[in-house]
């Protein structure tokens, strides 16, 4: 019975451990950046929109989607700096 527990404890342990490490561009509503950071939680769709708001100095309305990349001249990492080529998968 042990072994079962602890069997089933580490798998639930390591689908939260790799779904933590995931991480998200995620695009606005209103606007035309993109925002890439480490995570896909609450607490990091939450910082990309504080990040997008930084950047274009108004509130950039709600995520309209995300991916695993970010190519072109509108892509922010999770520091705020502006990069070329954001892959995060």
């Amino acid at each position: 019975m042990k072994k079962i527990s602890l069997v089933i404890g580490l798998a639930i342990a390591l689908t939260f451990t790799a779904s933590s490490l995931s991480a998200k561009c995620y695009g606005f509503k209103d606007a035309d950046i993109k925002v890439c950071v480490n995570g896909d939680g609450f607490k990091e769709r939450k910082k990309a929109s504080d990040i997008c708001k930084g950047v274009v100095g108004t509130d950039c309305g709600g995520i309209t989607g995300n991916s695993g990349s970010c190519t072109g001249p509108k892509c922010y990492d999770e520091s705020g700096s502006k990069k070329s080529n954001i892959k995060v998968d």
